[in-house]
């Protein structure tokens, strides 16, 4: 081992200097400077997931809020759910169906096999809410819909029948 300042060590009989000590500062402030900006990036990143997380949690409020809205305003328009109206939650949205009329309910049971065209023309005319528009973009995004529309529509129109029965 030499004798010098200190920073020389030996290792398996080699010696080895260490580096300048402004090199280890310089180092040392790199290090601190890449942390710092990690942790901002990190926070900023924090603060924006909190944000979409405020802003879904509101979306979804407010869709609840509507939906709750709707039905009311629909039960007051054309009875109570259940009897005179279906609500069907989706991940979009709240549907809500009336009671078919006789010729739509009959054209719609006269067919053979039904077909996704036949239960659109058996429910499009039954859509309380959401609007027209609302209602399509649903459908688009879950097409088996129909499928669950056209099942509650029908059992509205055999509330008919059960209630005839009933008296």
């Amino acid at each position: 081992m030499t004798a010098g300042n200190g920073t020389d060590h030996m290792v398996g009989g080699d010696t080895l200097t260490a580096p300048p000590a402004s090199t280890v500062d310089a180092t040392a402030k790199r290090l601190a400077e890449v942390r710092a900006r990690r942790a901002e990036i990190d926070d900023a990143r924090a603060r924006a997931e909190a944000e979409r997380e405020t802003t879904a949690t509101l979306e979804r409020e407010e869709r609840a809020l509507a939906d709750a809205e709707a039905l009311v305003a629909a039960e007051a328009a054309h009875g109570p759910e259940g009897k005179r109206i279906r609500a069907l939650q989706t991940p979009m949205g709240l549907i809500i169906v009336k009671r078919p009329g006789k010729a739509s309910f009959r054209r719609f049971m006269d067919t053979r096999e039904a077909s996704t065209d036949d239960a659109e023309r058996l429910v499009r005319p039954c859509v309380v809410h959401p609007s027209r528009a609302e209602f399509d973009a649903i459908v688009d995004e879950y097409p088996a819909l129909w499928i669950r529309l056209a099942g509650a529509v029908t059992k509205l129109a055999g509330h008919r029948a059960e209630e005839l029965t009933e008296k």
